[in-house]
């Protein structure tokens, strides 16, 4: 199966059975994440800081001040309860999030962040995926 955009990652995951928990990394107004609620039965978590960071290399969220920012992190609140526990929105970053999760709890990661280089010491893989096969 091939992929002509994102908008076939909830056709990929079910033909897959990747259907449990998923994440996405970098969600700002929330556009993937919800397409995965609304398409299949797992739970998703967004993980976005909702607020310009002070790392080099990193650029995430356009220009958006932090008071759109925080605009945004509202609205992904709101948005969560219609899917009433499947979606929980975390305010951090990815590195902060990965010790939320054990190794091999979620099923998909997309990451839809942009570093234009990774500064020393400041890369941090995401929790593996159970189907991986990666530690």
């Amino acid at each position: 199966m091939k992929l002509q955009s994102r908008n076939g990652f909830p056709a990929l995951l079910k033909h897959m059975n990747l259907l449990g928990e998923m994440a996405e990394i970098g969600v700002a107004e929330g556009y993937f994440s919800h397409m995965l609620l609304e398409n299949l039965p797992g739970m998703v978590y967004q993980i976005d800081p909702w607020k310009i960071l002070d790392t080099p290399g990193f650029s995430g969220h356009g220009e958006a001040t932090n008071k759109e920012q925080e605009a945004r992190y509202q609205r992904m609140l709101q948005a969560a309860t219609r899917y009433h526990g499947r979606c929980i929105v975390m305010r951090m970053t990815s590195e902060q999030a990965a010790s939320e999760f054990k190794d091999g709890q979620l099923d998909f990661v997309y990451t839809s962040v942009t570093f234009t280089r990774c500064p020393p010491g400041k890369h941090t893989p995401t929790p593996a995926s159970r189907r991986s096969g990666s530690n």
